[in-house]
């Protein structure tokens, strides 16, 4: 006898009787997980933004002990390094004498940036001769690719700092002879160049200072456009505050309200961009103590 058999709808929980998703649904955990990531995101950044603040202060620490080797160092200092090179001639230029191997070389400046990198490391990376003016290009000479003269250094461990060239559109223009994107500087864990300045005590007796010598950029901005508020152009960020200009404003010692001081008055300064890219911001990474209670609220933004 033949039996019939009635097909029975699939029970809940079978294999092949899940029910599909809904377009409703689909858009709801869409919708969950992009939550999540806007959530998330701002905290990996703020992560990574302290981790690379966190190595930049060590790069400075690493700056530091370098330049007061350099200092100790009487064959190539007895002194810090200049934080501006304006040689009096292209013969006296060794970044130019080892790029250029026949014909007039070119003559340009170099900020605190890139001598630093001179000082520390050697225009060619193969170590300093120190900073002799008239015997620069000699002391740069090379023989079949290695320092004809005795070289010292370099003096900074290369292989715990970075070395790139600025970008040429964050070059100052204003300036002669011009400082040039070729000469390399040592940037900070966020790309941009760490600042040197070497402080200078005034002929007549007059307090140390740090003079605003130092690589610059085009018209005082940044990449994104926006001010360093320690450039001192002629622009609208060229006011004083308490009769002092910005830069003067940003290295002061607010501690010492008897007179005008500078911080680290006998040494140096160094100062990264920190995460914003813009110096003279409160994010910046110093080798001094940036703010205190007394730094006028107007000047830090």
């Amino acid at each position: 006898m033949r039996t019939c058999h009635h097909a029975t709808a699939p029970q809940p929980g079978r294999h092949g009787g899940r029910r599909a998703f809904t377009i409703t649904e689909l858009l709801m955990v869409i919708g969950v997980i992009a939550l999540l990531i806007s959530i998330l995101t701002p905290s990996v950044l703020q992560v990574k933004n302290v981790a690379r603040t966190a190595k930049t202060r060590a790069q400075l620490k690493v700056f530091s002990d370098a330049l007061e080797m350099f200092y100790g160092n009487h064959v190539v200092g007895g002194d810090y390094p200049p934080s501006y090179w304006d040689s009096s001639g292209a013969n006296n230029n060794p970044y130019a004498d080892i790029s250029q191997v026949s014909g007039p070389k070119n003559s340009y400046a170099a900020q605190g940036a890139q001598t630093l990198v001179w000082a520390l490391a050697g225009a060619d990376l193969l170590g300093t001769p120190g900073f002799v003016q008239d015997q620069m290009k000699t002391r740069y000479a090379l023989n079949n690719g290695k320092p004809a003269f005795l070289r010292q250094g370099p003096i900074v461990d290369l292989t715990k700092v970075k070395i790139a060239n600025p970008s040429a559109s964050i070059m100052r223009t204003n300036f002669s002879p011009q400082p040039s994107a070729a000469v390399p500087v040592f940037p900070d864990a966020f790309g941009m160049p760490v600042l040197y300045y070497r402080a200078v005590k005034a002929p007549d007796g007059t307090p140390t200072y740090y003079p605003d010598d130092n690589l610059a950029f085009r018209d005082g901005h940044n990449t994104d456009g926006l001010v360093h508020p320690i450039y001192s152009g002629n622009d609208n960020n060229n006011k004083k505050i308490n009769g002092l200009t910005a830069f003067v404003t940003y290295t002061k010692n607010f501690q010492i309200t008897a007179a005008y001081q500078p911080h680290n008055p006998d040494t140096f300064l160094l100062i990264s961009a920190g995460v914003d890219g813009r110096y003279g911001t409160v994010d910046d990474v110093t080798n001094y103590p940036l703010l205190t209670e007394n730094c006028p609220h107007e000047f830090m933004p």
